[in-house]
């Protein structure tokens, strides 16, 4: 049987924009509000989405299912938030390519901080605001040795802080909470890792979030 798929289900918005800062280093994390136009049917399809795992790309603990929808709109809503809320006017390169994708938990251990090889990373949750019960965020870390809260990617800096995985030498200083349908935004160079209390996710559907990486 074929499957047909209207991409307008995927239409989204950036209108309730709200910024707030975080941490030593006053880092921005943007947050929007209602960004899907129709999150009952995007949040349909995630639900019935095939998922795999991409353990030879990177570490991710969760399954991924690649958007497969041309994303050109969520590129536009990207270049505007950086532009106007980053002040970042760098154009995006034809060979470093954005990813669209759902990412979906079953299962979550604890989580040592990363930062991301992309210069934004987005994500919306699709967990009702009854699953998610400030059971599910994106949490923020701060080095303890070096006091760190963002690194520079593929540099010395990297190297002396993501190779620490003793996660009693950082400090969780934030998690932003996760919200249905609430885009959060925010600089892939500050150390973060999911958030999910499974002990007070009472429900049986998983984790489900929309992610972009984007430049």
């Amino acid at each position: 049987m074929v499957e047909l798929i209207d991409p307008k289900i995927f239409a989204s918005d950036i209108k309730n924009v709200t910024e707030k800062r975080i941490g030593n280093t006053n880092t921005k994390i943007i947050i929007v509000d209602d960004f899907f136009r129709y999150p009952d049917k995007v949040r349909d399809y995630a639900l019935s989405a095939k998922y795999s795992k991409e353990l030879d790309l990177h570490d991710n603990p969760g399954y991924i299912s690649r958007f497969i929808i041309n994303p050109g709109q969520f590129i536009h809503h990207a270049g505007y938030l950086k532009e106007t809320y980053f002040h970042d006017y760098r154009a995006y390169t034809i060979d470093l390519n954005p990813t669209v994708s759902f990412q979906c938990y079953d299962k979550i251990g604890p989580l040592p901080p990363h930062v991301d090889d992309v210069n934004y990373a987005g994500l919306v949750p699709l967990n009702t605001d009854e699953e998610l019960s400030n059971a599910s965020g994106t949490a923020f870390f701060r080095h303890k040795k070096t006091g760190q809260e963002f690194t520079c990617t593929d540099s010395y800096r990297a190297e002396e802080t993501l190779n620490d995985w003793d996660m009693s030498q950082w400090d969780r200083y934030h998690i932003q909470y996760h919200k249905y349908n609430q885009l959060i935004f925010y600089e892939s160079c500050v150390f973060h890792s999911a958030y999910w209390n499974q002990t007070s996710w009472t429900v049986g559907t998983p984790r489900l979030t929309f992610n972009t990486f984007t430049w």
